[in-house]
């Protein structure tokens, strides 16, 4: 399931993942690099998805307009996750692992963000404004722990980001690099973290040895 991580700016907001998506279930693992970040350039907005992958090529292909500056959280619940559960169910019916109260199945979160806005949208399409950092996924404990550990220093989102993104590859078999990022005050495409390579040494591939 790997990690997505999300932290907030001055100005902007800055959104990273991981490229390993996992099925624990039957050992298999395989790199989509910068797949759970998906830039929806015509809404003005970053999506990150961790859990289902018919939950991200729905929010590749639903309708959507931007958020207009006085819509938040409404916005999120009442525009964005009610189109992307009609976009998903057209596409493929009921998602797999879907139940009572959580449609979008259990493991499944997104990270939204655009300006300075930061929302989660948890599997059961309840919304929650993140007022500095937010992780989700398999990751997720791991990348806040890495977080907390940097409080203190002086860094910028994206290099405390990376960081932790490194950490957190270096204790959970789940994630792994290529890492890549986007700024909401550049949507143009997502980026590979530089300086140097980005990628670490794969923690599944020393799992299955």
């Amino acid at each position: 399931m790997s990690v997505v991580t999300a932290a907030r700016g001055r100005r902007d907001v800055v959104v990273a993942g991981d490229s390993l998506w996992s099925d624990p279930s039957v050992g298999e693992g395989y790199r989509w690099p910068h797949s759970k970040l998906v830039l929806r350039q015509d809404a003005g907005i970053v999506v990150g998805v961790v859990g289902s992958g018919r939950v991200l090529q729905a929010v590749r292909s639903m309708e959507l307009d931007a958020p207009s500056s006085t819509q938040t959280g409404s916005w999120v619940t009442d525009v964005f996750a009610t189109e992307l559960l009609r976009t998903a169910r057209n596409g493929v019916g009921e998602l797999s692992g879907a139940e009572p109260g959580r449609p979008l199945g259990r493991r499944t979160m997104l990270v939204l963000a655009w300006g300075s806005q930061l929302w989660l949208l948890s599997s059961d399409l309840v919304a929650r404004e993140i007022e500095s950092f937010v992780a989700i996924g398999s990751g997720r404990h791991w990348a806040y722990g890495a977080w907390s550990a940097l409080e203190g220093l002086d860094l910028d989102p994206l290099e405390r980001i990376h960081r932790v993104l490194k950490a957190t590859s270096s204790y959970c078999i789940t994630v792994d690099g290529p890492f890549g990022y986007v700024r909401t005050s550049d949507l143009s495409t997502v980026r590979a973290f530089r300086p140097g390579p980005a990628t670490v040494r794969s923690a599944w591939s020393k799992h299955r040895s």
